[in-house]
């Protein structure tokens, strides 16, 4: 059976492409012309498109790999299948007829028996007070703060599936009792196991007082006012593929300052004024993928902030990388101005 999500034409550009990644979990879709295939297109590829900053509503004319890996239905075996997945480490295939797509096999379809589901540990971080949305939090918790009629915290979970996850963390210290009660009555067929913070550890600490035995080797860590549309899978296998200590979330966002900047020489003379500049940043998103090892730079009950932690993960020589996403991909409920924009923008299907 074609699946249709995975095959596009020419002309799209880099963010719907980006958008058929996300929605189907898959790591390539192809392209055709004329009922004929001219082409592929990786999750890589557009990792690296935002990495280098190329405008994401360009056209993938010129980006896609023209020359795709793919098998005539008269040369199709589920051997030689196997032998051009493993060959070029891909994660599917395209089957044609007269370079018409008429299937496409991914990893799974191939190895299905053989596929073993590694599951991984989701740890949310919703202990804070939530003083930038106040006076609101002053009564309701942050986590239960609505989006379109459903509180931020179980938007999160359910955006996880539990097929995928052996266990979520929930870890809360201001309004425990209303969030966990909360969650056990709305919040169905999830293993959730909670944490009381009996004091605040900052952005990280609380990940030390989680049960060791219950932690998978990489654990999903998220913060409780971050939504994040992208596919974790793909997060995921890119975290253990590039053997990753600590995979960090990341988008590229546009500032532009309302002033006019000095530029200055080495010698601090005068160079001239750029009015208003814009700049290109990475900003941390607030998601993260954490090998269990590094558990070791957390003292138990110490307070400890992310930016801290990775400073320790860093000075450890340890292996950390990046994963860019677009930026309309998250959204961030920490402050009214954030949060309206969320209540507009966001897509709870």
């Amino acid at each position: 059976m074609i699946k249709h999500n995975l095959i596009c034409r020419p002309d799209i550009t880099i963010r719907e492409a980006l958008e058929k990644f996300n929605k189907s979990g898959q790591k390539c879709i192809y392209i055709e012309k004329n009922n004929k295939l001219v082409g592929s297109l990786t999750d890589g590829d557009i990792r690296k498109f935002i990495i280098k900053d190329i405008n994401l509503n360009t056209k993938i004319t010129k980006f896609f790999n023209k020359r795709p890996k793919y098998l005539e239905k008269s040369n199709y075996s589920l051997a030689s299948a196997k032998q051009i997945l493993l060959k070029y480490k891909i994660n599917s295939i395209a089957i044609t007829s007269k370079k018409k797509i008429i299937d496409i096999k991914t990893w799974t379809d191939i190895f299905k028996s053989k596929k073993i589901l590694k599951k991984h540990t989701v740890f949310i971080m919703a202990g804070g007070r939530g003083e930038r949305l106040m006076p609101f939090t002053s009564i309701l918790p942050k986590p239960l703060i609505p989006i379109n009629g459903t509180p931020i915290i179980k938007l999160i979970i359910d955006s996880f599936d539990m097929n995928k996850t052996k266990n979520i963390f929930v870890s809360v210290n201001y309004k425990y009792s209303i969030i966990k009660s909360y969650l056990n009555s709305e919040t169905k067929n999830r293993n959730l196991l909670f944490i009381k913070e009996q004091k605040p550890l900052g952005t990280i600490g609380s990940l030390k007082l989680a049960d060791e035995k219950k932690l998978t080797s990489n654990i999903i860590v998220s913060f409780c006012d971050i939504i994040f549309q992208n596919n974790m899978d793909n997060v995921i296998e890119t975290h253990e593929r590039l053997q990753n200590d600590l995979t960090i979330v990341v988008s590229k966002k546009k500032i532009k300052l309302p002033y006019g900047v000095c530029r200055l020489s080495n010698k601090g003379k005068f160079l001239k004024i750029d009015e208003k500049p814009e700049s290109n940043l990475f900003i941390n998103v607030g998601y993260y993928i954490i090998n269990k090892k590094l558990l070791k730079y957390i003292k138990k009950n110490k307070k400890l902030d992310m930016t801290d932690f990775i400073a320790k993960v860093k000075t450890g020589k340890n292996k950390i990388g990046i994963y860019p996403i677009d930026d309309k991909n998250w959204f961030d409920v920490g402050e009214w101005p954030k949060y309206k924009n969320t209540l507009t923008n966001f897509n709870s299907e």
